[in-house]
């Protein structure tokens, strides 16, 4: 939260990413293995457009891992349908090749803004609170915490 507050809400644009699995057949150094190679595939795409990003890893219901970045650029932005385009390819290729499924619906790029009216603190507060939750997986069948590595 600290390192979202420094930041000039009002010169950047911001993308907020969602990197899904349709199977996790990964344990947590795959997912991470994939976030890296992700990483390093927006940078040599785009790394002169971006400012900075940051992570967080979650899990859905169904114990999938998935996701979520915040991408700040500079200066002008990717045009986000390019960029929807982009990822959804990347992202597929990297954690489920040659599934159609996973590509029509592995990620989902929206641009963080205000919709509250309350200035740019109020959308710095809800990236930080969200950023900031705190997760376990927990095994059904055992009940055990599985590691997950860096969330």
């Amino acid at each position: 939260m600290r390192w979202l507050s420094l930041l000039d809400w009002n010169t950047s644009i911001v993308y907020f990413a969602t990197l899904t699995y349709r199977e996790a057949h990964l344990e947590s150094s795959g997912w991470h293995r994939d976030l890296t190679a992700f990483r390093k595939r927006l940078h040599r795409r785009w790394g002169r457009l971006i400012l900075g990003a940051c992570w967080k890893l979650e899990f859905q219901k169904r114990g999938q891992p998935h996701f979520h970045l915040c991408i700040w650029w500079r200066g002008e932005a990717a045009p986000i349908g390019l960029f929807r385009r982009w990822c959804a390819r990347m992202w597929n290729a990297i954690a489920q090749p040659g599934d159609a499924a996973h590509l029509a619906a592995g990620t989902n790029i929206e641009v963080a803004f205000n919709t509250r009216g309350r200035g740019n603190g109020a959308l710095m507060r809800y990236l930080g609170k969200y950023m900031a939750k705190s997760y376990r997986l927990i095994d059904e069948s055992t009940g055990e915490v599985r590691p997950t590595g860096r969330v």
